[in-house]
């Protein structure tokens, strides 16, 4: 499951975590944690929204987090979000085979992305991402 953690500053982060078929945490994922955070850099926040599992080829068992990262820093409420993207290991890491830190974010310029989704493409792994892009 996808969604974000909140820190005491108000940064917010990609949280992913796995359960087993019990429902239950499951400890093996991201060395005993049983979750992930991912935090972007600098000033960005980011959301979440959703785990795409990749089943079949030479990445298969590694998962992809789409979402949204945004820039806080204005104070405006709601600044223009970017795409973001992040890899998982099938042990739960960040894959930094993934852009070096597991970890990717585009900007669309002064559009304002406002939810997103990621679909496997084929059996190499590659995603489409998706989304909601508006202009102000």
């Amino acid at each position: 499951m996808a969604g974000s953690a909140q820190d005491s500053s108000f940064h917010q982060s990609f949280l992913v975590a796995r359960n087993l078929s019990n429902g239950s945490v499951d400890s093996s994922f991201n060395n005993t944690a049983g979750f992930n955070i991912a935090q972007f850099t600098g000033s960005l926040n980011a959301e979440a929204m959703g785990v795409v599992p990749i089943l079949s080829g030479t990445l298969s068992g590694r998962s992809v987090v789409p979402g949204i990262a945004y820039d806080n820093t204005s104070g405006l409420g709601f600044p223009a979000g970017r795409l973001a993207m992040v890899r998982y290991t099938s042990a739960g890491a960040l894959d930094t085979s993934f852009d070096a830190d597991g970890k990717v974010v585009t900007d669309f310029g002064s559009g304002r992305v406002s939810s997103c989704g990621a679909r496997i493409a084929d059996s190499s792994g590659k995603v489409v991402v998706y989304g909601t892009l508006s202009y102000p």
